[in-house]
């Protein structure tokens, strides 16, 4: 189940984490998340080519971390 996010909220708990990252531009991916700041950027790598990626944080329309 992937967690809705509001305009003031980012993937909090999920730094260390494999995330399910829906953004608001339609783009679902898995991603381990490096780090997540709420006026910054979410950083991790995604799989399965492990691609770094850094976006910003308000961009997350949803989330679910394992």
């Amino acid at each position: 189940m992937l967690y809705p996010s509001g305009p003031n909220t980012f993937a909090v708990g999920c730094e260390g984490r494999w995330t399910t990252v829906l953004l608001r531009n339609g783009q679902l991916f898995l991603m381990y998340v490096f780090s997540t700041n709420l006026f910054g950027s979410t950083t991790g790598i995604i799989w399965p080519n492990f691609t770094f990626a850094s976006f910003p944080s308000r961009s997350i329309l949803a989330y679910n971390c394992f």
